[in-house]
């Protein structure tokens, strides 16, 4: 069980530990939108999925470290 530190002046709200940003490597686009990859999968469109998940989660986890709520 991790051991948690109180944010600065927040006594409610326990600090989380640090989760690293997430690295994209796919060459993908990101955008808004999930494609389905359905029956004309192609490899691009994976790429552009994961791309858009990537950025999204990384979008996230500023969020939360801009509240203090993640350290940095």
């Amino acid at each position: 069980m991790p051991k948690f530190a109180y944010a600065a002046g927040k006594r409610s709200q326990l600090l989380q530990p640090a989760i690293a940003s997430l690295t994209d490597n796919t060459t993908g686009t990101a955008s808004g939108t999930i494609a389905d990859p359905g029956g004309t999968y192609t490899a691009a469109t994976m790429r552009n999925d994961l791309a858009s998940l990537t950025a999204q989660i990384n979008s996230i986890l500023a969020a939360l470290r801009a509240a203090g709520i993640v350290k940095p």
